[in-house]
């Protein structure tokens, strides 16, 4: 049996823990004050990094307009910024909510690839649920050119590549739509109203952080839940795994698959 055909649950679950360690690493070096302490004590003035159309880059970004007489990036070499500790905890706190969004995004991406993934293996298991959403442009779903027939080494790559084509079809548009395909895909799924309800809040969350530039504040808590709203939709999707024989890549008896 190849690996195509496995729900690799304990795969995801890992890379999901280790976006959870990283995340835990930063918040833990930002919540101690000694450390922070620490770095505002050895903190460096910063160095310009070039002349740009606004004025003089400096290493973390800002920019320092130029005076008329500044015209001569020798003579700005030895220009410098020294930031105050008050503007270097502003930093640092901004710093921290963009992480917070940037965990939202990533989140959100894990969701939609696990789902398309699973969806790809069922498709795998149940060749003939992928019929809807097969089709070639022209309007007639189900069918398959000659042209992908023939130039498939074997039937069983041939049904690899028409998972995947299937997959991502029937997980395009709005992500609530997502959720309500899967389940007519998949009748024997068993996520619960609340959960679909908390992946359409991450989901539409992530799209206004990065189709609407969102600056909305996001707490540490609210990172935790949406990475908690992950890790049971993993698990929610190997329980659906395991009901209609499909293969997953942890036993059974496993009470910890993570």
């Amino acid at each position: 049996m190849s690996d195509n055909t496995i729900f690799t649950v304990r795969r995801w679950g890992s890379e999901i823990h280790r976006s959870i360690q990283a995340y835990w690493h930063i918040r833990t070096f930002l919540n101690d004050e000694k450390v922070v302490g620490d770095y505002l004590n050895s903190h460096k003035p910063l160095k310009a990094v070039r002349i740009t159309d606004d004025g003089i880059l400096f290493e973390d970004g800002s920019v320092v307009p130029l005076s008329d007489d500044e015209n001569d990036w020798e003579l700005l070499t030895a220009h410098t910024i020294n930031l105050s500790p008050d503007d270097i905890k502003v930093n640092l706190q901004e710093a921290g909510q963009f992480y917070n969004r940037q965990m939202i995004v990533i989140t959100a991406t894990y969701i939609e690839i696990i789902l398309k993934d699973f969806l790809r293996v069922a498709f795998l298991k149940f060749p003939e649920r992928m019929h809807n959403f097969l089709d070639e442009g022209n309007g007639n779903k189900g069918l398959v050119s000659l042209k992908l027939i023939t130039r498939a080494p074997s039937l069983e790559e041939l049904l690899s590549d028409l998972s995947e084509q299937a997959a991502s079809n029937a997980l395009k548009g709005r992500f609530k739509s997502q959720l309500n395909i899967l389940s007519r895909i998949i009748p024997e799924q068993e996520i619960s109203q609340l959960l679909q309800t908390r992946l359409i809040d991450v989901v539409e969350k992530r799209n206004r952080i990065v189709h609407e530039a969102s600056q909305e504040q996001i707490s540490e808590d609210n990172v935790r839940e949406t990475l908690d709203t992950c890790l049971e939709l993993l698990t929610s999707l190997a329980d659906i795994a395991v009901k209609c024989n499909i293969s997953i890549d942890i036993p059974n008896d496993d009470d910890n698959p993570f």
